[in-house]
């Protein structure tokens, strides 16, 4: 005869269908954007996402949903565009609802977390965490990035996971640790010993999806049946407890996981890869293309030497001429290196230099040779 735990707090997402008004074939948008962390909203004729718990039903969890930016989203995936295939659905071939996350559909983290009853466990009796899912992909599918964490939170303050072997997530090396076939309906739980007087506890589920850096064909879907607490004289003894874990988030803090640039190396190899959180490669930076840049700036350094060549020559030429009225039988002509008069002369030249070197430009202005008493003697110019 099978045994019927004495008590079960369980999400029903029948119930949510049921409740929200959702379309045939409805998808859901996040109208909130891919940014930071944030819970998401019951959207009008959209998938349900979120639920609360019953005031009728002690029993009957809520859950909620929350987005992370892990991973640096640009806002291009289909849930963060035009509608993306997350939230409750209908499940034909076991004729269950369920709910659904598909990795194809975002870029970050999604979080389900059930929402802690009103009523409280029974103190007297051990209870464990629960949580029944269906998770389609072989290893061929998952990105370096992705990764899938199912856990207890037991009041902010403990977090013990439900996956085998107390991993604290599995990855593309570690999925296969789940056990079971690609399409198999598992149910995963952890005993979490005598419940405290008013310790509040959420099972939660979560995948994080590198979609845009995704080189596979198919990608990892993900369908929770239920996230449930079990309270039982007689806990069942496959599963051994697990320790509390370090390296999983509380709820509350999920806003620590946001995807931050890693600093700035100053290599020249770099390839632009951040860092997540969870140390997951980050989306490629955009590099800023410098060859055009020097070049243009070396064509605008040499357009300004030669401008500023032919107007110390334009200069020169006044000077001379507004001193020295017989220029023009000069054999040297306007622009050459000098100006002057015939023999016995007191006009002075001037001579205008241009030099190069690297950027700079040289004016050097000099006087003639011809003694400055040598000037005073000459007649002036008729």
């Amino acid at each position: 005869m099978a045994y019927t735990p004495l008590s079960i707090f369980s999400t029903n997402f029948s119930r949510a269908s049921r409740n929200a008004s959702m379309l045939p074939g409805a998808v859901y948008v996040d109208l909130q954007g891919p940014s930071g962390m944030h819970m998401l909203r019951s959207e009008p004729l959209m998938r349900a996402v979120t639920e609360s718990a019953s005031a009728e039903d002690p029993h009957h969890l809520g859950f909620s949903t929350y987005y992370v930016d892990s991973l640096g989203a640009d806002g291009t995936s289909a849930l963060h565009s035009d509608g993306g295939q997350v939230g409750i659905e209908w499940i034909a071939d076991d004729e269950r609802w369920a709910y659904a996350m598909r990795a194809s559909a975002f870029h970050g983290y999604l979080f389900v977390c059930s929402v802690p009853s009103q009523r409280l466990a029974d103190a007297s009796l051990p209870y464990r965490a629960e949580a029944t899912l269906r998770l389609q992909a072989d290893a061929a599918d998952w990105n370096v990035s992705d990764e899938l964490r199912v856990w207890a939170d037991v009041d902010g303050a403990r977090q013990t996971s439900l996956l085998p072997g107390c991993a604290d997530a599995a990855t593309q090396g570690t999925i296969d640790l789940l056990g079971g076939s690609s399409g198999e309906w598992l149910t995963l739980s952890s005993p979490l010993g005598l419940p405290e007087a008013t310790e509040q506890v959420r099972v939660c589920v979560g995948l994080q999806s590198a979609m845009a850096a995704a080189a596979a064909t198919s990608r990892p879907s993900l369908f929770l049946s239920g996230l449930r607490l079990v309270s039982d004289e007689r806990p069942r003894q496959s599963n051994a407890a697990c320790p509390p874990s370090l390296g999983l988030t509380p709820v509350e803090q999920f806003g620590s996981l946001v995807y931050s640039p890693r600093a700035a190396s100053g290599s020249s190899t770099d390839d632009g890869a951040g860092a997540s959180p969870q140390g997951a490669a980050a989306p490629r930076q955009p590099r800023v293309a410098t060859a055009g840049l020097g070049a243009m700036t070396t064509a605008i350094i040499v357009g300004g030497v030669v401008l500023a060549a032919g107007f110390f020559g334009v200069l020169g030429w006044v000077l001379t001429r507004s001193e020295a009225p017989y220029l023009a039988s000069s054999s040297n002509g306007i622009f050459g290196a000098v100006g002057g008069r015939p023999s016995g002369s007191s006009t002075r030249r001037c001579t205008a230099v241009a030099s190069v070197n690297s950027h700079d430009v040289e004016v050097v202005q000099v006087r003639d040779r011809w003694s400055a008493s040598n000037e005073e003697s000459q007649a002036k110019p008729v």
